[in-house]
């Protein structure tokens, strides 16, 4: 049975008085409308500026079909749902159950929430809980972030939209892909739930957790965390990144490394200003750089590095309770300081270096540096060397600078200037004590032999010295003034240098 009637009519006579399971679906608005009996169902075609009504449901579209007993509607052409004052829905077909509040809309669909658009192929979406999904690829567009996915899933009362498989966040800055992300639109922020990549021109990061906002350009990755330039790499448990301020931290078992210089650091918390290029670590605070093909290590409260504004190479600071070890170079000092400027290490306060058996301490020391190679030494100020000739038994070198020479990372001879004075425990070749050697002479120089031992001392003056033999030697002229003996405070191993120093 088939029947029509001017639409307007038909509304007028038109009561909702029927029972269905869900709340009615009213017509508002058509331009035509047929009644067929189709069976055992009875459709209402609705043709022409179609608008429905079910509580703050609103549906627009060209034409629908309309199963009243059913509560059940069918719309073809320019289709828009309006839910509440917020969630706007469109497509070119929707079937729609109103009874459990359900729409399926097919064909160019755009949900928005005014904050987003998202667009897809195809929507699920349940009106009672707000929540949609979609299993084709979808994408959103939020302010300058367009994000695509294969599946996704949206819900209006928290504003949060997941995505899943293929994950692709584009940004005029950045990419970022991964399989699972979940976008919340009213706070502009993704959240990292499995690993994702983050690539722009400055810089590539690796996450498998945190979050990014895109309005304010504030990031936290964590979980396997790894930022990295051109010439810097940082990776940490967590870490914190302000891209308009240029400024991050990082905390847990934090590593930066300067990939043209060769230069690592450590520690458990980390700062970085991008914009002077300077980086601070603390909190087991180590940096690691390579010397004589071996790794040096050195341990301080606080480690600083940082470019120079004015020329293009990188100066790095040490400070307090500062450790030094490597396998053949040991020491201990208040701070340090290296250029790349002249490749010289500077200690200060109390500075004190063990080279091989050799003990070395002055005012101020410097180590120099060639082709990354121990290439000299200055001991500037109260210079002291000391080895420990057997038990009890030291030789002994001081004066006012010293200067130590070395090949291939051994040192070869040192040259006493200005106050020189020396105890040396003299061998014979079957390696018997021949008598004890003390002289007083401005300027000399020691030499060490292949076991790096003092192995002869030439005097440039005329000294004035003395032989004894060993158990004639008095005891009292057996330490020169500013002798000090210092293996406690030598660091044995690169564990040494994390140990904690004592509050004061």
């Amino acid at each position: 049975m088939k029947s029509s009637l001017p639409a307007i009519l038909f509304i007028l006579l038109y009561t909702c008085t029927f029972s269905q399971t869900g709340e009615p679906i009213n017509i508002i608005n058509a331009n035509e409308l047929q009644y067929n009996e189709e069976g055992s169902a009875a459709v209402r075609k609705l043709i022409g500026n179609v608008q429905l009504q079910q509580k703050d449901v609103t549906l627009f579209c060209d034409r629908a079909d309309f199963y009243f007993d059913e509560n059940i509607v069918d719309a073809f052409g320019n289709v828009h749902i309006k839910h509440g004052d917020t969630i706007d829905i469109y497509g070119e077909t929707l079937h729609y159950d109103g009874n459990d509040k359900k729409a399926k809309l097919n064909k160019n669909v755009r949900l928005t929430d005014s904050r987003m658009v998202l667009t897809t192929d195809e929507l699920d979406y349940d009106l009672n809980t707000g929540i949609g999904f979609y299993l084709k690829e979808g994408t959103l567009v939020n302010d300058s972030a367009v994000l695509t996915s294969q599946r996704g899933y949206y819900n209006a009362n928290t504003a949060d939209v997941y995505f899943k498989t293929d994950v692709r966040l584009t940004h005029p800055d950045y990419v970022l892909s991964t399989d699972t992300l979940k976008f919340n639109t009213a706070s502009r922020t993704a959240y990292f739930i499995a690993p994702t990549k983050i690539e722009s021109d400055s810089f590539n990061v690796y996450c498998e957790g945190g979050y990014y906002n895109t309005q304010y350009d504030i990031a936290q990755f964590e979980n396997n965390a790894r930022l990295t330039s051109s010439s810097q790499q940082l990776s940490a448990d967590t870490i914190f990144y302000q891209r308009t301020r240029g400024y991050g931290y990082a905390r847990s078992n934090v590593r930066w490394a300067d990939t043209t210089s060769n230069v690592f650091m450590t520690g458990n918390f980390a700062q970085y200003f991008e914009n002077s290029d300077r980086v601070i670590a603390t909190k087991n605070a180590m940096l690691i750089t390579v010397v004589d093909n071996d790794s040096l290590f050195i341990s301080a409260d606080t480690l600083f590095s940082y470019k120079d504004t004015l020329e293009d190479y990188r100066n790095m600071l040490a400070y307090h309770h500062v450790k030094i070890f490597k396998s053949d170079l040991q020491g201990v000092c208040d701070s340090i300081s290296f250029s790349y400027k002249d490749s010289i290490f500077r200690l200060y306060y109390d500075p004190i270096l063990w080279v091989d058996d050799n003990q070395l301490s002055a005012d101020t020391m410097r180590m120099i540096m060639k082709n990354d190679k121990l290439y000299g030494m200055d001991l500037v100020q109260n210079a002291l060397a000391v080895n420990q000739a057997d038990t009890g038994l030291y030789n002994q070198i001081q004066g006012k600078d010293m200067h130590g020479f070395f090949n291939e990372g051994q040192l070869q001879r040192m040259e006493v200037q200005g106050n020189g004075e020396s105890i040396y425990y003299a061998k014979d070749d079957r390696n018997a004590y021949i008598g004890v050697n003390k002289a007083i002479c401005s300027n000399m120089v020691i030499y060490f032999t292949d076991d790096r031992r003092v192995g002869r001392i030439y005097f440039l003056t005329e000294p004035d010295a003395s032989l004894y033999p060993v158990n004639q030697f008095p005891k009292e002229e057996s330490k020169l003034k500013n002798f000090n003996w210092f293996i406690d405070k030598k660091p044995m191993s690169k564990a040494d240098l994390l140990i904690q120093h004592p509050s004061p």
